[in-house]
């Protein structure tokens, strides 16, 4: 449910979606909050995430140092969906002015195909405020996604090798036209995931 950093130029885009967007480790801004200022959903909802960091690595330093500062300053969205007690689902969406994205979905293998990735997207949407948000997704989670990017016709704008995972297209969703290089910038990348077989996925 990843975009570009959020203190760089946008080049190669951020990611995510079967993960979220990362932006690059900076020293300076090393605010990670001390475990105390974590509430219990919080820390349950980082292990429940964490299995991206495997596509998506410094996914928990993210997370500490960007996520749970903007949900105090409402500039992150967090939904979560339980069932039985059990967290199943969540996203998380960000809104500071300067763009508005989806930065991580991701919904538990034992739900999947119960329409809970359209209601976290319907929730993030309403409070972003736009039906084009900025995304991100690595090719190998984009089947997980594809009906839903369908459904609500967001439009595939560049494609990355290797930017996370080495030989691993990274591909980005409803960039700005300014953000977004076009065609010479998508070709190469788009071949090669036709070459894999996803043509179906981002055409």
């Amino acid at each position: 449910m990843w975009s570009k950093p959020d203190s760089l130029p946008l080049t190669p885009t951020q990611a995510c979606l079967g993960g979220r967007m990362i932006e690059p480790y900076d020293p300076s801004r090393d605010l990670t909050p001390p475990a105390t200022m974590i509430s219990p959903g919080e820390r349950e909802t980082l292990a429940f995430l964490l299995p991206l960091s495997v596509d998506y690595p410094g996914f928990e330093r993210w997370y500490l140092t960007r996520v749970i500062p903007g949900l105090r300053e409402d500039t992150r969205r967090m939904v979560r969906i339980e069932r039985d007690g059990k967290l199943v689902g969540v996203g998380i969406a960000k809104r500071d002015g300067t763009e508005s994205k989806i930065c991580t979905v991701r919904i538990a293998p034992s739900h999947f195909g119960r329409g809970l990735g359209l209601r976290i997207f319907d929730s993030l949407l309403n409070w972003l405020g736009t039906q084009q948000p900025h995304l991100t997704v690595s090719e190998r989670k984009l089947p997980a996604f594809e009906r839903i990017f369908e459904y609500y016709k967001f439009q595939l704008t560049s494609a990355h090798s290797g930017l996370y995972v080495r030989n691993v297209l990274e591909l980005a969703y409803n960039e700005p036209a300014s953000a977004s290089s076009g065609l010479s910038r998508l070709n190469a990348p788009l071949a090669s995931a036709q070459t894999n077989g996803i043509s179906n996925c981002i055409a």
